[in-house]
């Protein structure tokens, strides 16, 4: 398949021109404005509530702060569901304190000098230092000849809203809330911890640890899941910034494919790197091969034909590469699946200019 097929960003502009498409935003968007990911979030919380009494004296700065909390999460053992519940109980009886550490730590590299009072950051500031930030903006900035009908977000942040600034738009977080006509409805499915501490979800209603996700899930009348079926079967749809690994996203996306309504989503991915192993991965991997054809003759139950060839570098590289790109093909069918056909992209710097594709 094409990266970008003309159909694809043909439809993608009429939906627009029609007022039919659908922005579905993930961490990828946020990242780029130095927020964390969920992972990193967890971790960063775990380490200011729950490791406060062993690190003593030290107090990292955000930056070191942020980065540690993503060395942590590729050494982790203990799965991070685990380390969110424990956040969780730590704040039990103190609701108020929890949404205060999750707002501090989601906009640590926002915080300002000590002494010094929070500010939220100029439009104009988030726009030009996040170049996919910007040209979501630019999307959703009402046209003549175009306009988004509605985003839905994963993300607690503010930033799209603060960047949208005077663009008519609506941040949504109950079912109470209502868009008028002329504004853009931003709905925050997991929950809204924005920039203004007197505005957003109440702490119990932020889906954060595993628990309160199956509780969203598993009930088919949760505002949640309702915002999203009515989006994903009414709209043309495009994900930006998401990994698709959302298990509720996936079983609405199936829910929806399955009924007869026709509905169109694509979603903006990076293209799986394929890393070539060094050659003391390849002599790791040898080794153990070595040590795997011991247990098998020693145990008597299964004799292997042997050792590879001189050139088994060459033909382990080989079987990793044909593995990864077999994975690739599968991740699409798997989408198509779904309903929805990926946009591969190498870097991230490319997402611009594939979203003025779409509005320009």
């Amino acid at each position: 398949m094409e990266d970008d097929t003309m159909t694809d960003f043909e439809t993608l502009r009429d939906a627009y021109k029609n007022k039919t498409l659908t922005i579905y935003l993930g961490a990828g968007v946020s990242m780029g404005s130095g927020l964390p990911s969920w992972d990193a979030l967890v971790l960063a919380m775990y380490f200011k509530v729950m490791d406060q009494q062993r690190l003593g004296r030290w107090r990292p700065y955000p930056n070191y702060l942020l980065a540690i909390a993503e060395w942590q999460l590729n050494h982790l053992h203990e799965p991070l569901e685990i380390s969110a519940r424990k956040i969780r109980r730590h704040f039990q009886g103190k609701e108020e304190k929890f949404r205060d550490s999750m707002w501090e730590t989601l906009y640590e590299g926002f915080q300002p000098p000590e002494g010094t009072e929070f500010r939220p950051p100029d439009c104009s500031y988030l726009r030009n230092g996040n170049p996919t930030l910007q040209s979501i903006v630019e999307l959703c900035t009402s046209r003549p000849e175009g306009k988004v009908k509605s985003v839905v977000t994963y993300n607690y942040d503010s930033l799209l809203e603060s960047a949208l600034n005077d663009i008519p738009h609506k941040p949504i977080w109950t079912a109470d809330g209502r868009p008028s006509v002329s504004q853009i409805p931003v709905y925050h499915v997991h929950g809204y911890v924005p920039f203004d501490k007197k505005e957003g979800s109440a702490p119990e209603d932020i889906v954060f640890t595993e628990d309160q996700y199956n509780r969203v899930a598993s009930d088919p009348y949760s505002w949640a899941n309702l915002v999203q079926i009515h989006c994903m079967s009414s709209s043309v749809g495009l994900m930006i910034g998401l990994s698709l690994s959302d298990r509720n996203m996936r079983r609405l996306f199936d829910a929806v494919r399955s009924t007869p309504i026709a509905t169109q989503h694509f979603a903006l991915l990076q293209r799986p790197q394929w890393n070539v192993p060094d050659d003391t991965e390849l002599d790791r991997i040898h080794k153990n091969a070595k040590d795997y054809l011991e247990k098998f003759e020693r145990s008597g139950v299964k004799r292997s034909p042997g050792e590879k060839g001189p050139n088994w570098r060459h033909e382990i590289a080989g079987i990793l590469q044909e593995v990864q790109s077999r994975g690739t093909e599968q991740e699409e069918q798997v989408l198509f699946e779904l309903g929805i056909e990926p946009i591969w992209y190498d870097k991230h710097s490319e997402i611009p200019g594939k979203l003025r594709k779409i509005y320009e």
